[in-house]
């Protein structure tokens, strides 16, 4: 898969009664090693 600045990449937990998590890249290091991504579908949600 190739992640790019916008993409949204949802996340399932290994528990049965865990909810996925939604979050959108907004930035990628030019080395591609570090990402900067926000959830979006948490109101006070900063990025991380």
């Amino acid at each position: 898969m190739k992640i790019i600045v916008n993409l949204l990449v949802e996340w399932h937990g290994a528990g049965a009664d865990s909810a996925p998590c939604t979050e959108r890249v907004l930035w990628i290091s030019p080395s591609a090693r570090e990402l900067i991504v926000i959830d979006i579908f948490n109101r006070t949600a900063l990025p991380g």
